[in-house]
């Protein structure tokens, strides 16, 4: 007779396979005589994995799977910290791809046909939806985590028992496979990945308010120019500009630099910057000429003004 599991031959008289600890069809799982492995029983191999810190947990609940079949049973962690917990557990495919899995099998299954049948309304009911979902995964991952780990357990149990190694070496071989140090490694740059990507959706913001805080200000220096002529031909004229071919100067003009797409001269007599690029992209920044009241040729004082760009983004005087 051979193992159904590992394809190990074993006595007939045998509940357990030697190798993997498999039960043979038919046989009694308290049988505790017929569990021993040439000294080595599927208890301690149990305890060889999973460590003395957490083998009055998980012991107890592995014997009752071996026992009667069952997979049910609840875990914190895998609930509430299941990626955390798996890759801790040696579970790497596991907690690599559980999300996403999971995540595609609720679109596919729950999210597009629900959106399919409430259209329009789906989107009010998004946010529960979610929520449900999040839930559902939670109850899921807590009452299966420790049959997935359970299964982990026995598949590392065969594979020791074909590695030729005498019993201390496969105990040996096991406890190194339970420790997982690779485990805590892959924590820890998940943890550092989630720390870098905190501080990333913190700076990287920030600096895209920075440009746009630059563009602006490159805006105001360049109508500096446009400032002067405007008084340069309210002076010898007399007469307010109302182009800016009046003043010589073109709308547009790399000369005005990256950040300005135009400059004109508005219906109001007020020099628009209009922007281009970032958050400030299209927006306009106005320049509102006051002369002195009683002469036309008195100097002119500038008030700023906008509509159209973000109020963060422009200088105090601007807002």
């Amino acid at each position: 007779m051979h193992c159904s599991r590992c394809g190990v031959p074993i006595a007939s008289s045998s509940a357990f396979c030697t190798q993997c600890g498999n039960p043979v069809h038919g046989a009694s799982c308290n049988d505790q005589q017929a569990m021993e492995d040439h000294g080595l029983s599927l208890k301690t191999l149990y305890e060889a994995f999973i460590g003395p810190r957490k083998a009055g947990y998980y012991l107890p609940i592995f014997e009752r799977f071996d026992r009667d079949g069952s997979l049910l049973s609840w875990n914190w962690p895998a609930a509430l910290i299941t990626q955390l917990w798996m890759l801790r557990r040696g579970m790497f495919l596991w907690g690599l791809v559980l999300y996403p899995l999971f995540g595609f099998l609720a679109t596919l299954l729950l999210v597009l046909p629900v959106a399919f049948m409430l259209g329009d309304d789906f989107e009010s009911w998004a946010d529960s939806f979610a929520l449900v979902v999040t839930l559902v995964l939670v109850i899921v991952t807590g009452l299966l985590g420790n049959r997935i780990f359970h299964r982990h357990v026995r598949a590392l149990i065969a594979k020791s028992g074909g590695l030729g190694l005498s019993d201390a070496g496969r105990k040996e071989w096991l406890a190194r496979k339970g420790s997982n140090r690779t485990g805590f490694i892959i924590i820890a740059i998940l943890l550092l990945a989630g720390v870098a990507g905190i501080i990333a959706g913190i700076t990287i913001p920030a600096y895209a308010d920075y440009l746009d805080r630059a563009r602006v200000h490159e805006g105001l220096v360049a109508a500096e120019q446009v400032k002067a002529a405007y008084a340069g031909h309210l002076a010898e004229t007399g007469e307010w500009p109302l182009s800016m071919a009046e003043l010589g100067l073109a709308e547009e003009s790399a000369a005005y630099g990256e950040a300005v797409s135009s400059i004109t001269i508005g219906p109001e007599l007020e020099i628009r910057i209009t922007l281009r690029g970032g958050k400030v992209d299209g927006g306009s920044i106005v320049l509102i000429p006051s002369a002195d009241a009683d002469t036309e040729d008195g100097p002119i004082e500038w008030s700023c003004r906008t509509q159209t760009v973000p109020i963060r983004y422009v200088p105090a005087a601007c807002r």
